[in-house]
């Protein structure tokens, strides 16, 4: 009977485990999972050794609940739940504010209780992502192998470490994969249920870590790919997004409140981290990241010390291998993992902070892959063989064995034993006396300040910079010690791989470890990972050439099988298991001896009066053969004739480049009405302009006249001849259109002429106060003249190229040596010029689409009268007119609170409410301005690539490969190469215009969809790759300066926002409300019986919330969502008119680019900045001038769509009304600007072009001295007729935007320094040499040093040293010094009024 029983039993207990067999696995795995992480979880004694770990508990256990009883808890000023510390998400600090309170309800708690507690916490989450590691496996593994890619889970190692600290990175990880998996789910069954949990994820995940906000990738993919799958309608997909953005909100307010509450404080601190991990800045922990390679080292790391090399190499493997089978298969699980996991590795590895941790929420995935590598292997080579069972047991043992014993020999080498630290303190306890002097070093831990230790409150300041200050109290500290604790590697292991920044705290290692300064290591504790014998030991000195003492390899002597593995990342190895090296003073050498020994005495080297330095930019190679005594004036043939005749011959040459292109380019434009005359004289300039400096970059010529009059030549032979060959289409286009090109010839002359006149009433090309960038742009245009070759040399950096986008100066520059006019009036010629190059390309650009819009609706054509209209209306709109500020500064000048109308304010109306320093300038400022900056010559470039970018998109085609297209092509990216080249700022817009024409080209064609996708990527490479081949010679001499991102501080007002693009905000808002009130009519016909539905009512009342929401909670925010809403309705219109089959639909989706374009380049500096930025001038200035240019264009076709969608009366009176209105605002700015800018000089006594004549009758006081410019006016006269060659000059550099440099600006000669923070922007490689510059300078003038004042002029080649009247204020006793000590190596060249000009004769030395 018992028998009997006990077999019972026994069979219903096998029964019971067959049934839960896997849950019983996955139980044990658990169990396991759990145990490994409790494992030494006490690993720090109490004495938290992880410095953000030691962060989090310190900032949540500071914190007090009480203001949850008031209104202080929306006072972010006083409330006690602010953290005010948002390095990592507030959730964690509130967490440990919890435990805090519950462990107090039994006993008092410190802080160092509450480790513990926390850690546990930390082990639990992860074991938790260890089984549910499992679940997601299911996705696509049978249980065998999903509980296999669990227990692999489990015995992670960097899983394991970081389980033992509470941080945030575990947390992370269990949330990424949480989402991963629900967002898959939520492809083939969204629910609002779903929607919300994966928002409640996500902003768990965002309270925990700013870095989670790439799990929005997988989030979006999977809300848009269940409307495609599963054929959802798009009110479905509109009421998912809104619960899931309703939802986040909610819940990361409940998580992280004070993101709100006190967001310029989180806006730092995000921030500051993210300026961290790219390198912009130094942080001293982050200096072991030094010349390591990106993406390289942090799989190095993970491959070494996160999974183990065995593991690693396998998950590597599996990778590649579901990358490929997903793409295969085409796999919406391999697509949602790869769609988050390949940007968050490319983010995560290419920053220059690169710790291993940051890549644990992959970790779990690469096992994943691992897995499904190792199942391929089997299916595909193992379970066919007869013996496979011992194959696959054999293979597995092979894998999991070397697994199971490096994670086994971390718990046991690391977690079975004391902490170094806490073991050194007892060693120093037990063997030094109490009286002795123990030092450490800074920006380090400390050991345990146990009971009778004499920890020196002062530490070695090692990452300070290299000076004898620095080591004199070094070596005080090391004489006065008689211990130094070597806490870890952190600074020993980093500091000599810098050696340029740190040479003498090289030295200084160096004879640490070697004994000379009479410290020797008396005990070294070291953990490290071991088990059976088998060792895994870690090489702090692997990177450092610096010999590692005999002694502290011992420890590896100790096991029978050593494996090195070389350098570990601190992240790993500095918190739980540093190697503490303590050495005794046993010599007790006095600081003085120390310092002798020490023998370092190159500190000069690092100091700012060494003439030697090596630069990444591209060095000058001057070519004087050239020249002869009067060839730089003469140059300009033609300045003897009067100004009438000047401008006349200018007017020809412009006329000339027309005639050069029409025969190239007729064919682009053939079939639009005006036959493209609006873009002829600009496209023959820069294509000629193109040829010359493309032979002149390569040496085949030289820029001078007579040479570019042969290539001109040239040039317009074979234009005649492709002119005779195609003339008789040419002559009937031309007679076809010729009443519209007689429009367009006298809309060029017409504002040509206006722009003309109002430079001849100010032609000054410097101001006082409101100078702006003309000396700069004056400068380089001269410096251009004065070059034979390309790149030119850089006025304001002698020795070197210009690093900049100089192709606009150039331009001017050629057509001025072309004409032969001095550059002084062709400047102020060039000025109504591109004017008159971008009015006529706006005309004909609105007028042809509207024409085109007018041909695509049926309606009657006359392009004398909408497509005109529309036209015209594209030039003042886009050029003339100004914001709403003109008309508040009316109103305060009638109303006697303003005396007169301030030109330059209405470019300033963000930066008066924000501290920004934001600059909205717009077109028509730029022109009566007057800078020929980057930004005014690249207008008809921009217009150009919107114009043939429509065109290429516009005339639509089947064919793979179409020889219209692919030249089309040829040109756009031959645009976008030259965008580049004359204002970087532009290029990203010229990419994105051309790039959304390409692929709107292919996907609104019929081909499949295959095809769509092949098509668009070999155009795309095709554009890209030409683009950059026609202007390598400028790419690379060009480096780009630091343009890395960081978000912003700042938010624009919505009434400032309103105020700047009312015009394109109110016309698009008429059209939406036109547009949507006909469609309404027009879906009555189709569906007469519309009811909501309850997801449609859901949908609005969620609206409603969440608009509610905006405004009680997100105020400072209304500008971005109004951006947003308008882009969305931009959308909604594209999707109607293509739903509804609208004739005018392809029309209007080129519109609707320009105007996402438009509101999102102002989106983008309300999120982003460049980082070196002043706050975000130039960011917020660049991008909102494209979006003026791109908004109001596009507010010119606008028209033409409002105009067909007024179908009564009343909305007829309404459009008139409102328009007009909108109209006088515009044209109220330049109505009012133009007189005080022509009146804004130094007197108002002379008019014409000469743009210098002002320096003849000017007196200006620079710092309380006077100065008379007439003086500057001889030199620099007397400079340009006799001094032909490039010389160097050298001139004091004051303040910029003041009168300095004034030579190297009128002359074009390279000067030593000019303005200092132009170069420090444009040579950010290298600001270190601006600084250095501008003090070598400064000491120049008023050295004694014969030496110095010799080795400066060689050094930098100087043949002129000018003392002028700026010069005189500063240093009134430098010529006698320069003659006395300098003597007959330099000659008095000029001497007149208050002017001398030396020349340094280098054949005298």
């Amino acid at each position: 009977m018992i028998m009997i029983f006990t077999n019972s039993i026994s069979n219903e207990l096998r029964k019971i485990y067959l049934d839960h067999k896997y849950k019983f696995i996955l139980s044990m795995i658990f169990v396991f999972a759990f145990s490994l992480r409790l494992v030494g979880i006490n690993w720090d004694s109490g004495y938290l050794f992880h410095p953000d770990e030691r962060a989090i508990m310190m900032h949540g256990y500071d914190l007090s609940f009480s203001s949850l009883r008031s209104l202080d808890f929306f006072n972010s000023e006083i409330s006690t739940l602010n953290p005010r510390w948002f390095n990592y998400g507030s959730l964690p600090v509130y967490f440990v504010k919890i435990v805090s309170v519950f462990l107090n309800f039994f006993s008092s708690s410190s802080i160092y209780d509450l480790r513990i507690p926390l850690r546990i916490f930390s082990a639990l989450i992860d074991s938790i992502t260890v089984i549910f590691l499992y679940k997601f496996s299911r996705i696509v593994l049978n249980k065998n192998w999903s509980l296999l890619v669990s227990f692999l889970g489990s015995i992670s190692l960097i899983n394991i470490q970081n389980s033992h600290f509470f941080t945030t990175d575990i947390f992370i990880t269990n949330f990424s994969l949480l989402i991963l998996y629900f967002s898959y789910k939520n492809i083939n069954a969204p629910t609002i249920i779903r929607t919300i949990f994966l928002a409640f994820l996500f902003a768990l995940g965002m309270a925990f870590k700013f870095s989670f906000i790439t799990l929005l990738i997988p989030i979006s993919i999977s809300f848009f790919l269940s409307l495609r799958i599963n054929q959802n309608k798009i009110s479905d997909l509109f009421l998912n997004l809104i619960a899931f953005i309703f939802s986040f909100f909610i819940f990361i307010f409940i998580f992280q409140p004070y993101m709100f509450l006190d967001f310029s404080t989180y806006l730092s601190h995000v921030n500051e981290q993210s300026k961290m991990v790219r390198g912009i800045l130094d942080f001293p922990y982050t200096r072991q990241y030094y010349e390591t390679k990106s993406f390289i080292y942090p799989l190095i790391q993970i491959f070494k010390w996160g999974l183990g090399p065995l593991l690693s190499t396998i998950c590597f493997l599996g990778f590649f291998y579901f990358l490929i089978n997903s793409i295969r298969k085409k796999s919406l699980f391999g697509l949602l993992i790869f769609a988050w996991i390949i940007p968050y590795f490319l983010i995560n590895g290419s920053f220059q902070v690169k710790f291993t941790r940051y890549f644990l929420p992959m970790i779990p995935l690469l096992i994943f892959f691992g897995v499904l590598f190792i199942k391929f292997i089997d299916d595909r080579f193992i379970s066919k063989k007869i013996i496979a069972k011992r194959i696959r047991y054999f293979i597995l043992i092979l894998l999991l064995v070397p697994s199971v014993h490096f994670t086994l020999s971390y718990i046991n080498g690391i977690y079975l034993t004391e902490h170094p630290a806490y073991k050194a303190a007892i060693w120093l306890s037990d063997y030094s006396d109490k009286n002795e002097v123990i030092v450490q070093e800074h920006w380090e831990e400390s050991i345990p300040r146990l009971s009778g230790l004499n920890l020196a409150h002062e530490r070695l300041e090692m990452y300070n910079p290299d000076t004898p200050e620095k080591f004199q109290k070094i070596f005080q500290q090391l004489s006065d010690s008689d211990y130094y604790i070597l806490y870890s590697n952190r600074l020993y292991g980093t500091i000599p791989r810098l050696e340029d920044r740190y040479p003498g705290s090289k030295l200084f290692y160096e004879k640490i470890f070697n004994g000379d300064f009479g410290f020797n290591v008396v005990n070294y504790q070291k953990q490290s990972m071991n088990l059976f014998g088998i060792n895994y030991s870690e090489n702090y000195f692997q990177r450092i050439d610096i010999e590692k003492p005999k002694i502290l390899s011992d420890h590896e002597t100790k096991f029978s099988i050593n494996i090195n593995l070389g350098w570990s990342d601190e992240s790993f190895s500095v918190y739980d298991h540093p190697n503490v090296i303590i050495l005794r003073n046993d010599k007790n050498y006095s600081q003085e001896k120390l310092f002798e020994i020490f023998g370092f005495n190159d500190f000069e080297n690092i100091n700012y009066y060494n003439f030697s330095s090596t630069s990444p930019y591209k060095k000058v190679q001057i070519d004087n053969s050239l020249g002869n005594s009067n060839s730089y004036i003469e140059q300009f043939y033609f300045s003897k004739h009067n100004l009438l005749l000047q401008i006349l011959f200018w007017f020809l040459i412009i006329q000339i480049f027309a005639f050069i292109s029409l025969p190239i380019f007729y064919k682009l434009f053939i079939n639009l009405p005006d036959f493209g005359f609006g873009f002829y004289k600009f496209f023959g300039l820069i294509v000629y302009g193109f040829i010359i400096w493309l032979l002149s970059s390569n040496n085949f010529i030289n820029f001078i006249f007579t040479e570019l009059l042969v290539v001109l030549i040239i040039s317009l032979i074979v234009s005649i001849i492709l002119f005779i060959k195609n003339k008789d289409v040419i002559l009937f286009y031309i007679s076809r259109s010729k009443e519209k090109i007689i429009m367009i010839e006298l809309i060029f002359l017409i504002t040509f002429v206006i722009f003309l006149m109002i430079r001849y009433l100010n032609p000054d090309l410097w101001h006082p106060y409101r100078g702006g960038e003309k000396p700069m742009d004056y400068a380089y245009l001269n410096a251009i003249l004065r070059s034979v070759n390309f790149p030119p040399h850089d006025p304001w950096f002698s020795g070197y190229t210009m690093n900049y986008y100089y192709f606009g100066q150039y331009l001017v520059a050629l057509i001025t040596k072309l004409s032969g006019i001095p550059s002084n009036i062709s400047y102020n010629l060039a000025i109504p010029t591109f004017f008159a190059f971008s009015s006529t390309a706006i005309f004909s650009f609105s007028s042809n689409f509207s024409y085109l819009y007018k041909k695509s609706k049926g309606l009657n054509i006359d392009w004398f009268k909408t497509p005109v209209m529309s036209g015209i209306l594209g030039i003042f709109f886009v050029l003339i007119f100004g914001n709403f500020d003109s008309i508040i500064q009316i109103y305060n000048m009638y109303f006697g609170n303003q005396d007169m109308f301030d030109y330059w304010r209405s470019t300033r109306t963000v930066s008066m409410v924000s501290s920004g320093l934001e600059i909205n300038e717009f077109p028509f400022f730029t022109f009566i301005f007057a800078d020929l900056h980057a930004h005014l010559l690249s207008i008809p470039i921009i217009i150009s690539i919107i114009t043939v970018s429509f065109l290429f998109y516009y005339e639509n085609s089947s064919k793979l490969i179409v020889m219209k297209k692919l030249s089309i092509l040829v040109f756009l990216s031959f645009l976008t190469g030259l965008i580049k080249a004359t204002n970087s700022w532009d290029y990203p817009l010229a990419i994105m215009i051309v790039s959304s024409s390409i692929i709107l080209l292919n996907f609104t064609s019929n081909d499949k969809f295959n095809f769509k996708i092949i098509k668009s990527a070999i155009y795309l490479i095709f554009y890209l790759l030409i683009s950059r081949l026609l202007f390598i010679n400028f790419d690379l001499h060009f480096i780009m300066p630091d343009l890395s991102l960081s978000l912003s501080s700042w938010k624009t007002p919505i009434l400032s926002f309103l105020q700047i693009l009312f015009l394109p905000i109110t016309l698009f808002f008429i059209f939406l409300i036109f547009y949507l009130d006909n469609f309404k009519s027009r879906i009555k016909l189709i569906y007469p019986k519309i009811t909501l539905s309850q997801k449609q009512i859901l949908i609005i009342i969620f609206s409603i919330l969440l608009l509610i929401m905006i405004f009680v909670f997100f105020y400072d925010f209304l500008t971005i969502l109004s951006l947003f809403l308008i882009i969305f309705f931009t959308i909604l219109v594209v999707f109607l008119k293509y739903k509804f089959y609208e004739n005018d639909s392809r029309l209007y989706l080129w519109l609707s680019v320009m105007l996402i374009l438009g509101f999102g380049l102002p989106l983008f500096t309300e999120f982003l900045i460049i980082d070196s930025d002043i706050n975000r001038m130039n960011t917020y200035f660049k991008f909102n001038f494209q979006s003026w240019i791109l908004l109001n264009l596009s507010s010119s076709i606008i028209i033409t769509f409002i105009l067909n969608e007024i179908s009564s009366n009343s909305k007829k009176y309404f459009f008139i009304s409102i328009f007009t209105l909108i109209f006088f605002i515009g044209i109220s700015y330049p109505i009012y600007a133009i007189k005080p800018r022509v009146m804004d000089r130094f007197n108002n006594d002379f008019h014409g072009l000469d743009g210098t004549k002002y320096m003849q009758n000017a007196e200006y006081s620079q710092e309380g001295n006077w100065i008379d410019l007439s003086d500057s006016y001889q030199a620099i006269d007397w400079i340009n007729k006799n001094i032909s060659t490039n010389r160097v000059i050298l001139e004091y550099s004051t303040d910029l935007y003041s009168w300095s440099s004034r030579m190297s600006i009128n002359t074009g000669l390279q000067s030593v320094l000019g303005w200092d923070w132009h170069q420090k922007q444009q040579r950010s490689l290298d600001q270190n040499q601006v600084t250095l510059r501008k003090k070598q300078i400064e000491e120049f003038y008023k050295t004694d040093s014969y030496q110095y004042l010799e080795d400066f002029l060689e050094t930098y080649d100087v043949g002129l040293i000018i003392f002028g009247s700026i010069e005189s204020n500063f240093f009134p006793e430098f010529p006698s010094r320069l003659e006395e000590k300098l003597g007959d190596k330099v000659t008095k060249l000029y001497d007149k009024d208050n002017y001398k000009i030396y020349e340094y004769n280098a054949e005298s030395k």
